[in-house]
Parts: C-alpha cells; structure tokens; sequence
C-alpha cells in the first residue's frame, strides 16, 4: 500500500489505494494555543472541539481550529513558516506529528510513502529528518518528489509527461521540465504568495486582535479579496488589483532569474528546438489573468524553452498527491522504475 503526503504549507494532504478505491484526507496546517485554564477548557469542550496539551498550553489543531479561530477571533498559528517545518519549536513539531499521523494509517507492509516537502527542507536535513522519523514510526519507507514534477505527472499524460510544471505555493515557487516523464530540470524558489499577502495586509492595515490585545495580520482577508477578485491582474482597475498585480510580476520574475542559471545549465538544445506545454498550480494562479502574466513573464526572463501553450491544473487540492502516487506506482514496477526527483 503505497501513500502519497503532500505537505503544503496551507494544509497537509494524503491519499492512497486501498483495494480498489482511493482514500483522500487533507488538514489545514493551523493550530490555535490558549493558556491551559479551566475556563479555556470548558469553552473549548463546549464548542465539542478535540484539543491536545502541550508545553502547559492548550492546543486546537487542523479543521477545529479554523473553526475556533472563527468563532472567538482567535488568530491561527502556520505550522511551516518560511518554508519551513518546525524542528527548533516543540509544540510546532508535535502538532507537525499529529496532523502527519492523522492522515496516513500505520501499515505493517513496508510500502513507500512518498513526500512532498517545504522548499526550504530540501537542504535542512534536521527538518526531513523530523518527517522521515514520523513516517517510519507508521512503517513506511520515506522519498520524496519535486512538487513541480508532480503536477506534470498528474496533469501531462496526454502529452507523453513532456512539458513544463510551475506551483506557486504560500512559500514557494517550483518549476520542473520533464522529457518522456524523465526529469531535466528541477528548482525550487524559496519565496511565494504568503509573503505578498503578508506585505499586501501591512499596507491595507488589516489586523486582528486576541483576547490579550496582541495584533495579528488577517492574512484570511487578504485571501478573500484576491479568491474574489474579478479584474485580470494585467489590466488592474483599483489600488489594491494594482498591488497584486505588481506583486506577482515581482515574485515570478525574482523566481524565474533564479533558476535560469541552473535552467541554462540542464536544459539545453534537446528541448529548446520544440515548443512544450505548461500546465501552472496553486492558488495564485485562479486570480483572472494569471496565466497571461506568467506567460509574459516567462518569455522575458530568457529561459530557454518556448511555450506552446499554458494550462491551468485541474482546481483540486490533491493534483500533486496524485503526481506523487503516479511515481510512486512507477517506483514500484522492476522495468520502469523512476529516480525520485
């Protein structure tokens, strides 16, 4: 039985088979604390939400604490911040666990789990030391997938997995070129929508406020404007459109003159005579227009591939759990195996 996780910096997901179904699970990657009194206690236990103990604090993790933060304004602590996972912080490393836990079933099988990681856990071998310890505890062997090669496995098929995959993530951007589903280019950019949203609230004012008068950004706002935003971020018509508009030509074009050194160096004549397809994922990319400036800005950046078309992926939050079950089921075949890129 092999799982695929996808730890996102917005939510945690699973999914494996199991006969002859799928079993999909997903957690948002939030926790609330409150102080470990018995008033907290009883308001938590008559909201009938599941709370855990730790470090003299009370804890609401994942889907219970959405829901808390909402009723009592209660602001939401991010278990990955800056793309990365919580191994200097105790309580953060037991929620990591426990969401972990939750979404893939202890197995006595010896089956392969393979991971989506935080970009910046590529080079702390501490942080995918602390996934590597908890999914073995499950008895899974542990690998781990380049998010950006996922997606083209999930979405490319049609196209031979030949073409170019790009996730703009809370922390990151990614970008991977594959040729016959073999890998010629995989990067990572450790910087994505979290930060704009971050800056976008400071500049807007939008805070909130426990009930100890200590003032949060209200990132959740931030993510309701853009989901309904309506104006293409090419041809913005407000200050606020204007600002996201000017953010992610920003971030793609930082992230794409970091990679095009090591796209330069990987990626040579092979693949640009011919013109291949993206396909782009994240949340980012639903705002209206997004695949124009992603195109625009490819083009300028001087990377060393022509676009013959950009699709978005399908709109469902396990499109890489499905490219990391993909590898995983060729992992699995003695002909066919595929390095885990």
């Amino acid at each position: 039985m092999s799982v695929a996780l996808d730890i996102g910096s917005t939510e945690f997901r699973s999914l494996r088979r199991q006969a002859n179904r799928f079993i999909a699970r997903r957690v948002p990657a939030v926790y609330c604390v409150f102080d470990d009194s018995k008033a907290q206690r009883r308001l938590i236990e008559q909201l009938h939400l599941p709370y855990s103990l730790a470090e003299g604090t009370l804890l609401v993790l994942g889907h219970a604490a959405v829901e808390i933060s909402r009723t009592l304004d209660h602001p939401l602590v991010p278990v990955i911040a800056n793309g990365q996972l919580p191994y200097h912080d105790p309580i953060g490393r037991q929620v990591c666990a426990t969401l972990i836990e939750s979404l893939i079933p202890i197995t006595n099988e010896h089956s392969l789990c393979l991971a989506n990681l935080p970009v910046a856990t590529t080079h702390e071998r501490n942080d995918a030391g602390l996934i590597d310890h908890v999914i073995r505890l499950r008895g899974y062997q542990f690998a781990r997938l380049h998010p950006a090669r996922a997606v083209i496995l999930s979405e490319l098929q049609d196209e031979g997995y030949s073409g170019i995959g790009v996730t703009i993530g809370a922390e990151s951007v990614t970008m991977a070129v594959t040729h016959l589903g073999q890998t010629r280019f995989s990067e990572s950019y450790a910087h994505g929508a979290r930060s704009i949203e971050e800056r976008f609230a400071k500049a807007r004012h939008k805070y909130q406020w426990d009930k100890q008068g200590n003032k949060y950004l209200d990132l959740q706002t931030v993510r309701d404007l853009q989901r309904h935003l309506t104006s293409s971020v090419i041809n913005p018509t407000n200050g606020d459109e204007q600002f996201l508009a000017e953010a992610y030509h920003r971030l793609l074009t930082n992230a794409f003159s970091a990679m095009l050194p090591e796209m330069l160096r990987c990626v040579k004549n092979e693949n640009s005579r011919k013109a291949l397809p993206i396909v782009i994922s994240g949340g980012p990319t639903r705002l209206p227009g997004f695949s124009q400036l992603l195109q625009h800005t490819f083009e300028a950046s001087g990377l060393p591939c022509k676009i013959a078309k950009i699709r978005l992926a399908n709109n469902d939050p396990y499109t890489v759990c499905r490219g990391l079950m993909i590898e995983a089921t060729l992992q699995s075949q003695p002909l066919g195996e595929a390095a885990v890129a």
